[in-house]
Parts: structure tokens; sequence; C-alpha cells
């Protein structure tokens, strides 16, 4: 096997599996943040913000809202909205922001063990993580297949 294609291959595993690794953490930050305790937050700023991943030719939208809130005893500022993965419509992220007006009071879900991790629409879609498991599950086996040279130029 070359040189080129092991760097290849142990390029393509390990960033297939730390994609994963990356993907497993939010999606379950998102089912474990239906259960986190609570606490009354203010709202700082709320608007929709344009999705710098999205195409020019179909700007999509994502909320940004930043909050205060305290947990015993000390302050934390957060943007995390929700783990479900929000880009779509202007409209329909106005619509969502409309819900988080500047000064009002929210409910804010925080981790536990670690109260900086916090959001304020608990839960998540799996199916938002579905295609980025596929695409990153097919980096991982590619590389796999690479590195034990399942696949790849031959060395005749």
């Amino acid at each position: 096997m070359s040189t080129l294609t092991t760097v290849i291959g142990t390029v393509f595993a390990l960033g297939g599996l730390g994609f994963l690794s990356y993907l497993f953490i939010g999606l379950w930050l998102g089912v474990s943040s239906r259960r986190w305790p609570t606490v009354e937050g203010e709202v700082l700023d709320s608007r929709a913000e344009v999705d710098r991943t999205s195409d020019a030719d179909h700007l999509l939208y994502r909320p940004k809202v930043r909050y205060r809130y305290v947990v015993h005893g000390r302050d934390y500022v957060s943007e995390n909205f929700t783990y479900k993965g929000h880009s779509m419509a202007q409209e329909a992220v106005e619509e969502m922001t409309d819900r988080y007006r500047t000064g009002s009071h929210v409910k804010v879900h925080y981790h536990p063990r670690r109260p900086k991790w916090a959001v304020l629409e608990p839960g998540t879609t799996p199916t938002h993580y579905l295609v980025a498991m596929i695409v990153a599950t097919g980096m991982l086996a590619l590389g796999v297949a690479l590195l034990l040279g399942i696949v790849g130029p031959s060395s005749g």
C-alpha cells in the first residue's frame, strides 16, 4: 500500500469518526435536553439571521436568540436555541423569534452538570442528523477500506 493511500485512508477514517462523534454528541444532547432542569431567563436579543451555509440564490435563516439565566447563583449567557436544527425561510424563523422578544422572560433548559449548556427549545429531530450521519459513516467506511486495501490502487 502506498504512503498516499495510507494518508488518504487515515484522513477519511479519522475525519468520519470525528464527524460521527460530533453528530452523536449533538443528538444525545438534544434527546437529553428534554429532561434537563429549568430556570427563568431573560432574552437579551432576538432576530432572524442568514444561515451562512445557505445558497446565495435561496437564502435560509436561523433563529439567533441571546439570553441570560442564573443557575446556583452564577450568571450565564447563551445563544444556543435548540438542538433541532432550524434553517428555513425568513418568515418561519421570524415567527419563532417573535416568541422570544427582547426583554421577555423565558424558560431555559440547562444541563444539570454543565449549566453553561442550555437551550430554549429542548429536544431534537433525528432526521436533521440522518444525512450527515450517512456521509460520516461513508467517510469512515471508505477510510477503513483504503487502510485495509479493500479499495484503492492495486499494489501490483
